[in-house]
């Protein structure tokens, strides 16, 4: 498979075309040229762009990092040429998916090529799936190293079997892994599951063992609470008896209690007759207490006027209304004065002066009777321009030594102190007009309240005087006696009431004694304990009946426990299987491994050795295609980390050309974008030695930056 042509809109590519020739190419690109786009291009139109990448640290997906700048939908086209035909593979964005649309058709004919489809276009045409291309035929100066991957190494341990590339170590061993924690993964999986099923199993026998005795022991306890309530019952009706002949006794002192008490009613009754109600003293009592608690919350008289300040001297014996408008007068006329005194532009001398020149230009022109006309104009300007600034200057002096005058007279520094002084003192005032307004208001209100207040207690103390003739006494102690004689009849009335119930209780036959009383309370409770302590039992029997039916019966458990062993059982063979065969496909796989890299060292080895003109002659891979150096003549191997960074991108150069001779198809096209970058000159030139050998076989395109590859 060749590649003939390339137009991409990708990144900074805006439909730029790239024709390749077959063997070596050499595309020779400054920085920023479009090396890597182009590679990538590459890796897009053979298999497509993977949209379920997502951003991770210092890696943008393809779908982002290569969207087109010039903001047109992202697209590309190659012809190629396979199995003899010639063939145009185009790939355009669809909707949000970005070369989402695949096609493929003979460039002569356009007929449709159907073996290659969105999905299977890299794998047909490359002969290898993208991880194996990555890893093989892409080479890039910032990913050079082998990543290890289960397609790879699908590839490579089918070139020492029948070529079976379904099956790769690692995913079988993923798979047996897997099955194993299935079974047992710490304390999850089958087997500790069925583990738990057989101990819950085995707790559910123990705990109906125990739970028939607990029947056992409840059934006891409840035929001795039943005999119990037998004696207490037998206890009751002898109470009953010896309690009928003490109420006949009860009855008849009852009975004179009763009259006692209604006597003592009749006399209180006939003397409280002539008060009021209680609610109307209470009512009058509360009343009172209002009146007292509004005279104690009037405000205290004021002794003092507020007096007015001290003033300056210029304001003494002057009303509020008068130093306001005085101060207002002496502000306005300091500003007159102010106003007065301050320069004014003046138009000077300019007047005399252009005068003196309109005569001597007369002069000049010898027109006598002008310019002598022109010279007394100008010596009367010069006259009166002088008296007019001598003027204004005696009257700007005089209104500053006013302005200064006003100042000193009331002592301030300057306009801003008089303003201050003007406020200070219109402060002073109105503080002083608000405080008497307030003593005046103050005053005038507690009169009143005060009258108010009094006329109150004068309405009070005549309506109470009609409710309780007789009280002259002070009206809180006359109400307090009144609701005493109330308070004594209501504890008469309770009295007589309740001598009525017990004599009516005596004579139904209610009533007891506190030691008869005791005695059936100490029995009812006895009988109630042993009631509720029956409850209990029979709730925890139904219970327990419960728990029984719920359990099943033994024979069923123990089925069930027979059941789980045989699981377990199977399970834990299953779980020894699965070990066993993950230690075979260990060994198994050591043994590819040292039957495919052997040869993949081999043939890097030599390749590593013409680079470098045989200062290495061995190279080591392990398992996860790590790749390390031996010097020649020397004990021990060093590590990719261990090197130099040219030696290091030499060895990883030469590990997958031995790849790529080995896993990919004879003319599957070799791409490497500033791999060679690091090398120096000598080796440089061997490299492209190489790679030219290569091409003989595969077309090779070499992105560089430098024209040294060109030269050599």
């Amino acid at each position: 498979m060749k590649i003939l042509s390339m137009t991409a809109t990708f990144g900074r590519l805006e439909r730029e075309t790239l024709r390749l020739e077959e063997g070596l190419n050499i595309l020779h690109l400054p920085n920023e040229g479009g090396k890597s786009t182009w590679c990538a291009f590459l890796l897009a139109m053979f298999y497509g762009i993977d949209t379920s990448e997502r951003v991770s640290k210092g890696s943008l997906p393809m779908k982002t990092k290569y969207k087109p700048w010039s903001g047109a939908a992202m697209e590309g086209r190659m012809e190629i040429l396979w199995q003899g035909r010639r063939i145009t593979v185009e790939r355009k964005s669809r909707g949000r998916i970005p070369m989402g649309e695949f096609s493929a058709y003979e460039s002569e004919s356009g007929l449709p090529v159907r073996e290659l489809t969105a999905e299977n276009c890299g794998i047909v045409l490359l002969g290898a799936p993208k991880a194996v291309f990555e890893r093989s035929a892409w080479l890039r100066e910032s990913a050079l190293p082998i990543g290890q991957h289960s397609a790879l190494e699908q590839r490579l341990a089918a070139l020492v079997t029948a070529g079976e590339e379904a099956v790769s170590y690692s995913e079988t061993e993923k798979r047996l892994r897997d099955r194993k924690n299935a079974l047992r993964h710490h304390k999850t999986g089958e087997l500790p599951r069925l583990e738990q099923e057989l101990a819950q199993t085995e707790e559910t026998l123990r705990q109906l063992c125990t739970l028939r005795e607990a029947v056992r022991e409840k059934q006891a306890e409840e035929e001795a609470q039943l005999a119990r309530r037998m004696r207490l019952e037998r206890t009751e009706r002898q109470l009953l008896q010896k309690e009928e002949e003490e109420s006949r006794r009860r009855q008849l002192l009852a009975e004179e209690v009763q009259k006692e008490k209604e006597e003592a009613l009749r006399k209180a009754r006939e003397q409280t007759a002539a008060l009021p109600e209680e609610a109307v003293l209470r009512q009058k009592q509360e009343e009172w207490a209002q009146l007292q608690q509004v005279r104690r919350a009037l405000p205290p008289e004021e002794t003092e006027a507020p007096r007015l300040p001290r003033l300056p001297e210029m304001l003494a014996g002057k009303t509020e209304e008068e130093c306001r408008l005085l101060l207002g007068q002496t502000l306005r006329d300091y500003d007159a004065y102010a106003r007065a005194a301050r320069p004014e532009k003046q138009l000077g001398y300019w007047p005399a002066v252009i005068a003196l020149a309109v005569t001597v230009l007369l002069v000049i022109l010898k027109l006598w009777p002008f310019a002598a006309g022109m010279a007394v104009i100008t010596a009367a300007l010069f006259v009166i321009l002088t008296r007019n600034a001598a003027a204004a200057e005696r009257e700007r002096k005089a209104a500053q030594r006013a302005a200064e005058e006003l100042l000193r007279r009331w002592n301030a520094a300057d306009r801003e102190a008089l303003q201050q002084l003007s406020d200070r003192i219109g402060a002073v005032l109105a503080a002083y007009e608000r405080e008497s307004l307030q003593y005046l208001q103050t005053r005038q209100q507690r009169l009143q309240r005060l009258e108010s207040l009094r006329r109150r207690e004068e309405d009070f103390l005549r309506e109470l005087r009609q409710l309780l003739p007789n009280a002259e006494k002070e009206p809180m102690l006359a109400i307090g006696e009144a609701l005493e004689q109330r308070r004594m009849l209501r504890a008469l009335e309770q009295e007589a009431a309740s001598a009525a119930r017990y004599a009516a209780l005596a004579a139904a036959g209610n009533v007891r004694s506190a030691e008869t009383a005791e005695a059936f309370r100490n029995l009812n409770e006895q009988k109630l304990v042993v009631e509720e302590v029956l409850r209990q039992i029979r709730s925890r029997l139904n219970h327990d009946h419960g728990r029984l039916a719920a359990f099943g019966e033994p024979a069923a458990l123990e089925a069930e426990r027979e059941r789980i062993m045989r699981q377990i059982a199977e399970k834990q063979e299953q779980y020894e299987a699965v070990s066993l065969a993950m230690e075979v496909l260990e060994r198994a796989n050591g043994v590819l491994q040292t039957q495919y890299a052997p040869e993949i060292s081999r043939r890097a080895a030599s390749i590593m050795s013409r680079m470098t003109g045989g200062r290495y002659d061995r190279v080591l891979l392990d398992a996860s295609l790590h790749a390390s150096l031996r010097q020649t003549g020397a004990v021990v191997s060093r590590g990719a980390e261990e090197l130099s960074r040219g030696t290091a991108d030499q060895l990883y150069l030469a590990v997958r050309l031995a790849i790529c001779q080995m896993a990919l198809p004879q003319d599957t096209p070799l791409i490497l974008d500033d791999a060679l970058v690091s090398f120096d000159d000598r080796r440089a030139a061997e490299a492209v030695a190489l790679l030219r050998e290569e091409a003989n076989g595969r077309q090779i395109l070499l992105f560089t930056c430098q024209s040294r590859e060109k030269t050599f």
